[in-house]
């Protein structure tokens, strides 16, 4: 059975993501990586690392919060080997101006790198969230085994 989440679906219990990139089925998952919750009118970093399968990730979260309506960003940026794989930053510019800059994910060596919220990961119908995952914490997703869509043109 089949069940659509934000931005995942979940096939037989096990997370499965498709974007036009790349589709990856049962990732490996991150700790929560969590900046400060604590708003302050300047620029916070926190760095922090997590381990999985062996290889150890950098991770810096950087926010930035404004006085003004809806001014502020936050960014990830997550190192596998002193390499930047992951660069991406969101945020509002003021009265209803959003943007992203980077990328949330990098696909290389049938492999792919995704870092998202927890949000991405609700149910649309029920508004619950799949297992633990809290909804403003970034996680970071290690797909193996990708498969790679094909377009093809219709002439």
């Amino acid at each position: 059975m089949i069940t659509k989440l934000h931005n995942f679906y979940l096939l037989d219990g096990k997370l499965l993501y498709v974007c036009k990139d790349f589709i990856g089925f049962n990732p490996m998952i991150s700790k929560p990586l969590v900046n400060d919750t604590e708003r302050v009118y300047d620029t916070k970093t926190k760095e922090d690392k997590f381990e999985i399968q062996g290889s150890v990730f950098s991770v810096l979260l950087t926010s930035f919060f404004a006085l003004g309506p809806a001014r502020g960003y936050e960014k990830i940026e997550i190192l596998k080997n002193d390499r930047k794989i992951i660069s991406y930053e969101y945020g509002g510019k003021g009265h209803g101006v959003n943007y992203s800059e980077g990328n949330r994910f990098l696909v290389e060596n049938n492999q792919a790198y995704l870092t998202t919220q927890g949000n991405a990961l609700r149910d649309k119908t029920t508004n619950a969230i799949y297992s633990d995952f809290v909804e403003y914490h970034n996680y970071f997703f290690w797909f193996e085994n990708i498969i790679i869509p094909r377009v093809t043109s219709h002439k």
